[in-house]
């Protein structure tokens, strides 16, 4: 009867987050390459991402992976197509991929994102690799 009860309450739990991940992810995340520090905050599986420009982003966290919606302001063009969206804000899944080692998180963006009739390509956008804060 006990056997019984506990299997029917353990699908109904979430997995924590330390079986997920290893290790907490909150705190300071530091962008070697930009020079500049991103804030993550972790409340079970959700995550606050705060990046450099002061811009929060809310993602989940699955599997070594933080899924999240990221933007890129389009600054200029000569695409007539793109000209009247200069200045809008483009929206896109991203992920930070999770170490191993739970010190290391690196963006992963799509090739391009849309908007209208027009396409620009974030697939060159900077690598952003953040490692934890000292």
């Amino acid at each position: 009867m006990i056997a019984l009860l506990i299997l029917l309450v353990l699908p109904f739990t979430s997995t924590p987050q330390s079986i997920q991940t290893g290790v907490g992810l909150s705190g300071t995340w530091h962008d070697e390459q930009a020079n500049s520090d991103w804030t993550l905050t972790q409340n079970d599986t959700d995550i606050t991402i705060v990046n450099p420009r002061g811009v929060k982003l809310r993602g989940k966290l699955a599997n070594k992976h933080i899924k999240y919606t990221d933007q890129t302001i389009l600054s200029d063009t000569t695409s007539a197509v793109c000209r009247p969206y200069v200045g809008q804000a483009f929206e896109f899944p991203a992920t930070f991929k999770i170490s191993k080692a739970g010190d290391r998180l690196e963006r992963k963006v799509p090739d391009t994102v849309t908007k209208g009739n027009c396409t620009i390509r974030i697939g060159q956008m900077r690598a952003v690799i953040l490692t934890r804060g000292k």
